[in-house]
């Protein structure tokens, strides 16, 4: 009655970048755990290559949530009707639903492999708080903590 289910592995939309050339970026600053769960994508379909600046708590955080998150997906059962969903003529077929006005839905992506994880996490430099990074020669980031969560925080830039 006006619902429409989706046999599927879950798919990912990747970040948006079109404004930036993500591969030409020198430096990220991780402010928690949560927002280091694309970093696996930057890398490896994006070609990002600087430097990450996380607390190591946030690191380690993040880590184990992908690492977990790749866990759970990738044992979730493929079956071969699993891509149907896909097909243009089927969404056409389909009734109005949010899925059908997504028009990037052909290239969403399966999760990260746990190697994309770890390829990922030997990019980022673990921080303390208060501890003053340079950048460059023109610039000093420092992470201060912001209670978000365990190891968030905000970034201070001199």
């Amino acid at each position: 009655a006006g619902h429409v289910f989706v046999d599927s592995v879950p798919l990912v939309r990747l970040p948006e970048t079109g404004l930036v050339d993500v591969s030409m970026v020198d430096i990220l600053l991780v402010s928690n755990c949560f927002s280091m769960l694309a970093l696996p994508y930057l890398v490896k379909e994006y070609n990002f290559k600087g430097k990450v600046f996380a607390t190591e708590p946030t690191k380690q955080l993040g880590k184990q949530l992908m690492e977990e998150l790749c866990e759970y997906i990738h044992r979730t059962p493929v079956t071969d009707r699993s891509q149907l969903w896909r097909d243009e003529e089927m969404m056409r077929s389909l009734p109005d639903c949010a899925l059908k006005e997504a028009a990037d839905f052909l290239y969403w992506k399966t999760l990260y492999k746990l190697q994309d994880v770890y390829s990922a996490i030997s990019l980022i430099e673990g921080v303390s708080y208060g501890q003053k990074n340079d950048l460059f020669g023109s610039l000093e980031v420092t992470a201060v903590s912001s209670g978000y969560c365990l190891g968030s925080c905000n970034w201070v830039m001199e």
